[in-house]
């Protein structure tokens, strides 16, 4: 698939999620490697270039390796309604289904391929169910304007394995899976402070589905050849790094 190909699919699928939806941790911090660091910020990857947006090994994205966070902290995180948290869990499931169907179509692992086709149906059968939990419990999900950054990891993250192929894009794809769950799992553990009612039940069960989709991913990245205390190149095989 072309690199244009991909960036336009996967915005494709960021388009339907929107349409169909119209906790920051401190000292040390387990990786996504399964290390234990001093600081969150050390280890991590940029996501477009360096300077730019960062993604730590606890999953939060800041602006530069040490700024300050990309979304979902002081006034955007005081501004979110139940509507919002409930519209955010919706997108990051079709994100993360559109991903997993990526790797469906090109992973020549078949313990990858393996892998995500389990995650596309479980992403999509959680968008389901928490569709149905939200509409019974009378709350129609909204999705901020604000809330873009998800989006724009996703894309980044699909259009970088263009230039992989075999066993590197295996990898590649196992290394992503690890940090989008692993982001997904810190905004969840943030939101839950600031959710009630049917948005709080729904961040509660989905914290402990995305743990376990990370914890998962990381062994199998592991078990294929990901090896590595950092994030970077070893993260993005022939992508761009930051240390």
């Amino acid at each position: 698939m072309s690199k244009i190909g991909t960036a336009r699919w996967l915005a494709i699928g960021a388009a339907m999620a929107l349409t169909a939806c119209a906790s920051n941790q401190a000292g040390s911090s387990a990786t996504a490697y399964g290390d234990v660091g001093p600081e969150s910020q050390v280890n991590g990857v940029w996501l477009d270039s360096a300077g730019g947006l960062w993604l730590d090994s606890v999953g939060v994205i800041h602006h530069g390796r040490r700024g300050r966070p990309a979304e979902l902290y002081g006034d955007y995180l005081m501004g979110m309604t139940n509507a919002n948290i409930v519209a955010h869990i919706l997108v990051d499931d079709s994100l993360e289904a559109n991903l997993s169907a990526l790797g469906v179509a090109r992973a020549t692992n078949p313990e990858v391929r393996a892998f995500a086709q389990r995650m596309l149906d479980t992403h999509t059968a959680h968008r389901a169910s928490s569709l149905d939990v939200s509409t019974r419990g009378g709350l129609k999900p909204l999705i901020s304007s604000r809330d873009t950054v998800d989006i724009y990891m996703a894309t980044h993250m699909a259009s970088s394995l263009d230039n992989l192929s075999g066993e590197d894009w295996d990898r590649g794809f196992m290394s992503e899976q690890v940090m989008e769950n692993r982001h997904i799992l810190a905004d969840l553990k943030l939101l839950r402070d600031h959710s009630s009612g049917v948005a709080e039940e729904l961040v509660d069960q989905t914290i402990p589905i995305a743990k376990a989709n990370q914890d998962d991913a990381q062994k199998l990245w592991r078990k294929i050849g990901g090896k590595g205390s950092q994030y970077g190149t070893s993260a993005f095989p022939g992508g761009k790094g930051g240390h």
